[in-house]
């Protein structure tokens, strides 16, 4: 049960990251420029391949300019399978 638990997730971190990306007209290069990763490295994450740690998630928060609880957000309603949050969250982040 773990496992698809964990399936489950991971499908659902994949699924929001690429949204995300998307809505803010990202390609997959300019993210994994913008969070200092590798563009392939993207693909496998998007693609539900990889798994990100704690560090990968704050990364690609700071490349996609959100706060890491609004990825979270997202994460969230894909796998609890409710509403996606307001598009509004996406705006800039404003950082001190």
């Amino acid at each position: 049960m773990a496992t698809r638990i964990n399936d489950n997730l991971v499908k659902a971190f994949a699924r929001a990251l690429r949204m995300i990306r998307l809505e803010k007209e990202l390609t997959q290069e300019q993210l994994a420029y913008g969070a200092k990763l590798h563009r392939t490295f993207i693909a496998y994450l998007e693609g539900g391949k990889k798994q990100p740690s704690l560090n990968t998630i704050f990364k690609l928060s700071d490349g996609l300019d959100i706060e890491p609880s609004i990825l979270m957000e997202y994460i969230q309603s894909f796998y609890y399978k409710k509403p996606r949050p307001p598009r509004a969250k996406l705006q800039k982040v404003q950082k001190s």
